[in-house]
């Protein structure tokens, strides 16, 4: 189902703007054809995906340059309505965004001039503790109520695609790049909320459990944030490299 409203501070929330938007969201998911093996002897895809470039409607040339804004999945643009771990209730979870500020911001990245994508480890499906049509729907769910238009890459387990390995970040720069000279890498950024934080880095909050979305972001080569330093301008908080 759509995301429901998680109530924060207006005032640290980026208002939406007024220029309205017209393109298809929709995805179209495809398989990388790189498979993985579970424990039972059983392959899946080591990565799934789904590109909306063919739906931008901007003008990108051989002479653009493209701008990424992009964003892990869990606890980062979304979370459970009743806070549980997804690992503990994938298959049935609802889900909301995690500040409602976050359709704002992400229209505005897009009206901005920026191509929005989603880098996600889900090692549910590997273990069998959700599937990738679940995964699917979840995703289209909430990306279809936004009307702008997306690229979603999701790694399937504990295989090379995973992060903070940058080899999503590869397909997607070979796969759906080819129309633009290059990446503005200055520009671009990665948004993630596992940032090896040290236990209070708000208060009352735990130690984030590994370091690997702000690790991705440095073998790929681009700035990063936690949602909280990014859609509520919070102070940057310490953290660990070593967590992993």
């Amino acid at each position: 189902m759509p995301p429901n409203k998680d109530h924060v501070n207006p005032e640290k929330c980026t208002k939406d703007c007024s220029t309205e938007i017209s393109v298809d969201p929709s995805l179209k998911w495809r398989d990388f054809n790189q498979k993985h093996k579970r424990s039972d002897g059983s392959e899946i895809p080591s990565c799934i995906f789904s590109s909306t470039m063919e739906n931008d409607n901007r003008n990108m040339t051989v002479n653009s340059s493209l701008k990424i804004a992009a964003f892990d999945w869990d606890w980062t643009l979304i979370k459970t309505v009743d806070g549980r771990l997804f690992d503990d209730s994938e298959s049935t979870a609802e889900v909301t965004w995690l500040y409602d500020c976050i359709p704002h911001k992400l229209r505005q990245l897009y009206k901005d001039g920026f191509t929005i994508a989603i880098f996600s480890n889900q090692p549910g499906i590997e273990k069998r503790t959700t599937t990738i049509e679940e995964v699917k729907q979840r995703i289209d769910d909430v990306i279809n109520s936004l009307g702008v238009p997306v690229n979603v890459f999701i790694s399937t387990g504990y295989n090379a695609c995973r992060k903070p390995s940058p080899d999503m970040w590869k397909i997607f720069l070979e796969h759906f790049t080819s129309s633009v000279s290059q990446v503005d890498m200055k520009e671009s950024f990665f948004v993630g909320d596992s940032a090896g934080r040290l236990a209070d880095w708000s208060p009352g909050k735990p130690a984030d459990f590994h370091c690997g979305d702000r690790q991705f972001a440095a073998n790929v080569g681009i700035d990063f944030h936690t949602p909280e330093e990014f859609f509520l301008q919070e102070d940057s908080a310490p953290f660990q490299w070593e967590k992993v």
